[in-house]
């Protein structure tokens, strides 16, 4: 059971801002046509959601986990095996059931590092990646466009990026990566995504009564 839990927690540290790039990937400078349009109709159906969650299921070294994810403009919230990760949009707090920790640290509203503010790794990806049309995928009775995006970024730690498109409702449905630290793909697959108009404001903020026990280890005095 340890070990099943430690390895979620590896995926998770991997996905946590990649899994992002399925809700506010834009079209690159130099992306084909197609490529471009698909990517500009799925940021329209997510922005068009306005507060939207998201239930996921990874798959990663043979092992798989499901999520949720909820984004309010620049605060989210994520839960994935043990891990809780909270932002207000201005701190990120990523507690650890666990290890019975709490890391804490501030957002930059200017940082496009993928794991500490997600909500922007991607909001300049004209000039992170190249995207190519490759098609469009049947499976289960649907049609999905798929889009190839490749990062400019010769050292990127992620990599051959496979986007999967609904092409009826325009928004994503999978995405496949290589990681650095992760043998083989990284395959993220969207089980529902839809509106969360009535989002509380606390479900960004966690409530640090809850974990008295807990070690908490800020990153900033």
């Amino acid at each position: 059971m340890k070990k099943e839990t430690k390895i979620s927690r590896k995926i998770l540290r991997k996905i946590t801002g990649a899994i992002l790039l399925l809700f506010v990937a834009v079209p690159s400078l130099h992306a084909q046509a197609d490529a471009g349009s698909v990517l500009q109709a799925m940021a329209a159906a997510v922005k068009g959601l306005g507060n939207y969650t998201v239930s996921f299921r990874v798959t990663a070294e043979g092992n798989s986990a499901a999520g949720e994810y909820t984004v309010s403009g620049s605060r989210y919230y994520m839960s994935m095996g043990d891990i809780e990760i909270y932002s207000d949009g201005r701190v990120r707090y990523e507690v650890d059931h666990f290890d019975e920790e709490v890391l804490i640290d501030r957002v930059d509203p200017n940082d496009r590092n993928i794991l500490s503010n997600p909500t922007r790794a991607f909001d300049f990806a004209e000039d992170s990646f190249i995207s190519t049309y490759k098609g469009v995928m049947n499976e289960s009775g649907r049609q999905y466009d798929v889009v190839e995006l490749k990062p400019r970024d010769s050292d990127a730690s992620v990599r051959n990026i496979e986007l999967t498109v609904d092409k009826t409702t325009r928004l994503p449905h999978s995405i496949s990566y290589l990681a650095d630290g992760i043998s083989g793909f990284i395959i993220v697959e969207v089980l529902r995504i839809g509106a969360a108009p009535n989002v509380p404001e606390s479900l960004f903020s966690p409530d640090m009564s809850n974990f008295g026990d807990y070690e908490i280890i800020p990153f900033f005095e």
